[in-house]
C-alpha cells in the first residue's frame, strides 16, 4: 500500500524527467523512463527503513518432538 501522495509525487517526477529528456534530446533516458513502470524510487525504500520491527511473538515455537 502506498500513500496517494506519494504515488502523485512519483509520477510527477517521472513525467517532468521524460520532459527534461525530451528537451535535451536524451532519447536513451527516454527509453529507459518507458520502461520504468514503478513510481518506487530509492526515497520510498529508505524512508520505510524506520518503519518499526513487530513486536515479539507470545506463541511458543514448536521443537517438533513429542
Amino acid at each position: 500500500v502506498m500513500h496517494p501522495d506519494l504515488y502523485w509525487a512519483g509520477m510527477e517526477t517521472q513525467v517532468r524527467l521524460g520532459t527534461w529528456a525530451t528537451r535535451y534530446e536524451l532519447d536513451e533516458m527516454k527509453h529507459r523512463l518507458r520502461c520504468w513502470t514503478s513510481v518506487f524510487n530509492v526515497a520510498s525504500v529508505i524512508c520505510n527503513r524506520r518503519t518499526p520491527p513487530p513486536p515479539p511473538s507470545r506463541s511458543q515455537m514448536s521443537t517438533g518432538s513429542v
